[in-house]
């Protein structure tokens, strides 16, 4: 997997034109696990995806550097692929947003989701059998875990709070999100 993407936060309020400082969130690591930010400066940066998805959403963030209590997070879903060959993605091709899996050659197209709630960050189970991802289909987001045949759906955060970017343990028994539920 290769690509790149600009990032260029507008920041209020700054009349030093103090810029931000960068940071990549949500994944564990380093460079070959969750991607790089080069070119970086005080107004901009490049992202550089790893050559595997990582598991889960990567943040890239940036803190405002007049006020450090202020920033500002970018989750980018990378495209992942299954032990198998099949991808994972999101996609509006049916008016709203949908978990998808298909064969690297176009072939084999599911939707996993089939719901008008928003449905987002699709990570594959580490065996390649599950899919985890978040939606709002109960009024919140909420984290989901679907066979990858679409079957066997299940909620596993039912909670008021928040829950997104699922990212699975190494051998497939947890899995780690981010809530705001304390907060």
């Amino acid at each position: 997997m290769n690509g790149n993407r600009l990032f260029a936060p507008t920041v209020n309020n700054d009349p030093a034109n103090a810029g931000v400082t960068w940071s990549l969130t949500g994944c564990t690591g380093g460079a070959a696990e969750c991607g790089t930010l080069t070119v970086v400066t005080s107004t901009t940066a490049t992202y550089t995806a790893p050559a595997t998805a990582p598991p889960g959403a990567v943040g890239v963030t940036a803190t405002s550097v007049a006020d450090n209590t202020k920033s500002s997070t970018v989750a980018m879903t990378i495209v992942t692929v299954s032990s198998a060959g099949r991808i994972a993605f999101v996609s509006t091709r049916d008016g709203n947003s949908e978990i998808y899996v298909m064969n690297a050659d176009g072939s084999g197209l599911l939707n996993l989701s089939h719901n008008p709630g928003y449905d987002g960050s699709p990570v594959w189970s580490p065996d390649g059998t599950r899919i985890a991802f978040f939606s709002d289909r109960d009024g919140n987001p909420e984290l989901y875990v679907v066979n990858a045949d679409g079957l066997g759906l299940q909620n596993l955060t039912s909670n008021p709070s928040h829950d997104v970017s699922p990212a699975w343990s190494p051998d497939g028994t947890r899995i780690a999100f981010n809530s705001d539920r304390d907060g």
